[in-house]
């Protein structure tokens, strides 16, 4: 009886030892989701791409969508997220000029740190996927200097703060450079739009066709918003001939600018690829396996990190069906 006893006190050990190392492994399986932004329609619909693809790939999730401007509520879920075993987080910052103690966190419980489309400016984390900005900027400079050859140009820049600015602004300045020193192009205003505020794009660009006694022959935009505030500004000014615009993200009420006339070019950014791409990276991490590297992202603090990157297309009138349309992002009637 003791024998026998024993025999199943120890068969109860070993399975004990064996289920637990197998919770263990299944909670490095685990990654943790952690978008602390603003009301933008896009970062709920990437999360849910997130998931499904995690579904697919087998691996266990926990999302936190956090609309609060504190960044301490973020730090928070990313504790959270931890503690419920995620070895693994995805992190858009609420402020990505201090996202220090989100990584301080998670490096102290050896946790890897992927952020996703907006980097910490500082660095310090272990991967990014996100628009390869650079890239995208020399898309709309060349679309806009093939169409203007010669002529004045404004350039409206994001905020002088966010990270994205630099590379999409060198990448129009790049491209457009071969014309400017010819002296074909003339860039008449180079302005950066604090806080990407529509407002503040209206009243520059207000200024700047004052200035230019409203000889404005192109405007490059680097988004869809700052594209909208230039149309305004010029309508407003009553300019008769016409102005090329481009903008980028190709948000709806661009898309159907493009269709009345009114805005020249947008760029795509396929969402889905992109949040995709971010759960194949992370499972990549969890499992221990290779994952794609497509590129280099250099952080104020000049650390090299690691990325995956994607590029956009240049959307126009004529190739909206296609892109847009055809491939399901809107509907026909969507763009009317």
């Amino acid at each position: 009886m003791k024998r026998s006893s024993l025999a199943r006190v120890f068969v109860c050990w070993l399975m004990s030892v064996f289920l637990w190392g197998c919770s263990e492994n299944a909670a490095k399986e685990k990654v943790g989701i952690s978008f602390g932004v603003g009301e933008a329609k896009r970062w709920p619909y990437e999360m849910e791409i997130m998931k499904g693809r995690a579904k697919e790939l087998g691996l266990e999730v926990d999302a936190r969508l956090n609309k609060n401007e504190k960044e301490k509520s973020q730090k928070s879920d990313c504790e959270d997220l931890i503690n419920g075993g995620a070895s693994v987080l995805v992190v858009v910052p609420r402020n990505a000029d201090d996202a220090s103690g989100i990584l301080d966190l998670a490096h102290s419980r050896n946790v890897k740190v992927i952020m996703y489309a907006r980097p910490a400016t500082m660095g310090g984390f272990d991967f990014f996927v996100g628009y390869d900005t650079y890239k995208i900027g020399k898309s709309l400079g060349d679309f806009a200097a093939e169409r203007i050859l010669r002529g004045n140009v404004a350039i409206l820049k994001g905020d002088e703060g966010d990270i994205n600015t630099m590379p999409l602004s060198n990448g129009v300045n790049d491209s457009i450079r071969p014309y400017v020193e010819s002296g074909n192009i003339n860039v008449v205003a180079d302005e950066y739009v604090d806080g990407w505020s529509p407002v503040q794009a209206k009243s520059l660009m207000t200024k700047i066709l004052k200035q230019s006694g409203g000889k404005i022959d192109g405007v490059l935009a680097h988004n869809d918003i700052l594209a909208e505030a230039a149309i305004e500004a010029i309508k407003d000014y009553g300019i008769k001939n016409k102005v090329m615009v481009v903008g980028m993200d190709a948000e709806l009420p661009a898309l159907k600018r493009l269709v009345r006339g009114e805005q020249d070019a947008t760029v795509y950014m396929d969402s889905k690829v992109l949040a995709a791409s971010a759960m194949d990276v992370a499972y990549g991490m969890v499992k221990n396996k290779p994952f794609t590297v497509n590129g280099r992202f250099e952080t104020r603090s000049g650390e090299q990190i690691d990325a995956y990157l994607i590029n956009g297309q240049i959307v126009t009138k004529e190739n909206l069906h296609r892109l847009i349309v055809e491939t399901g992002v809107y509907g026909e009637e969507d763009l009317q």
